[in-house]
């Protein structure tokens, strides 16, 4: 799939248009804060997780220090699996 974002400094989320097999649809981008902000950690905590590839931006804007961005269905699924760890750990400090 291809896509191109399109932004404003003055908005959190990102559209950007796929084309797939044809098939052009339109999915929303999140950046770094809002994606910390939903997974419920801090932007170096993000940070260490996508070198470590836990987590993957779906784009990255132009620019040296260019904005990554994430799509929802991605921070969702890690914010889960977070949850479900952090659910894990404190069941096994209760035993």
């Amino acid at each position: 799939p291809h896509g191109h974002a399109f932004a404003s400094r003055h908005h959190k989320n990102f559209l950007t248009v796929v084309v797939d097999s044809g098939m052009v649809s339109v999915v929303e981008l999140i950046g770094t804060v809002e994606a910390a902000d939903l997974i419920g950690v801090n932007r170096s905590t993000l940070s260490h997780w996508i070198a470590k590839g836990r987590i993957e931006p779906a784009q990255k804007l132009p620019g040296k220090t260019g904005v990554l961005l994430f799509t929802r269905s991605e921070v969702e699924r890690v914010r889960d699996e977070y949850a479900a760890s952090v659910g894990s750990d404190v069941e096994g400090q209760k035993a």
